[in-house]
């Protein structure tokens, strides 16, 4: 969909005008770019770079209360992507993003770094957070935005989502949510072979598979 000979990931969306728009993270240049879409999924051209000299990890806008607000997990040489939280504002998506007046706004690895898009329900501001305490992507969790202004911001942990019966992988890192749709994505261990593989014995010195495996392959298959 999009290549730069830099690291890309986070494709976070927004629609403010009728044109679609995207933010992909690109930490590891510094900034902080906008593209357009040309032709979806599978035409993107780069407009503007939003913030520069900034290494900010998987960028998400909200609009509240007339003005645009950024937030990133910022590293800034003293906290890490997963504890530490700032904010940029601004009247319009092109910029010019000024910084919140009280960056960092959060250092707290449970619930710094955003994991998905802004929702609004029932007039209350919802904000996905990765809880990182057990590691990066070990649960997600929902914070209610109670306070957001150009010089304070608050938000309170409601609601905490972990691996489970509903879900069967091993980590989650983002929910996202379009009208009655909710997607969530994760990682999840899957051995690569479908035997066990002694510890004394490589795979060049295994026997040939007898008839048996082989029926179970053919199953499988």
């Amino acid at each position: 969909m999009l290549e730069e000979p830099w690291h890309l990931s986070y494709p976070f969306m927004i629609e403010p005008d009728g044109d679609l728009w995207m933010i992909p993270e690109s930490s590891a240049r510094r900034d902080v770019a906008l593209y357009k879409c040309v032709r979806f999924p599978d035409k993107w051209e780069r407009h503007s770079t939003l913030l520069s000299g900034f290494e900010l990890a998987d960028a998400t806008i909200t609009r509240h209360n007339g003005i645009n607000y950024l937030f990133g997990a910022w590293r800034d040489g003293a906290g890490g992507y997963s504890d530490t939280l700032a904010i940029f504002l601004a009247k319009d998506l092109f910029g010019p993003w000024l910084p919140h007046a009280s960056n960092p706004v959060i250092v707290d690895r449970t619930s710094a770094r955003p994991a998905g898009n802004f929702v609004t329900i029932d007039g209350k501001l919802w904000r996905p957070v990765q809880d990182c305490t057990d590691g990066y992507g070990a649960a997600l969790g929902l914070a209610e935005i109670v306070e957001l202004t150009p010089t304070t911001f608050r938000q309170i942990v409601r609601h905490s989502i972990r691996p489970g019966p509903l879900w069967s992988g091993r980590k989650l890192h983002t929910l996202n949510r379009c009208g009655r749709l909710e997607v969530i994505d994760g990682s999840k261990i899957q051995p690569k072979s479908p035997f066990p593989i002694p510890k004394d014995r490589s795979l060049s010195s295994r026997p040939e598979p007898t008839q048996e495996i082989v029926q179970t392959l053919s199953r499988r298959a």
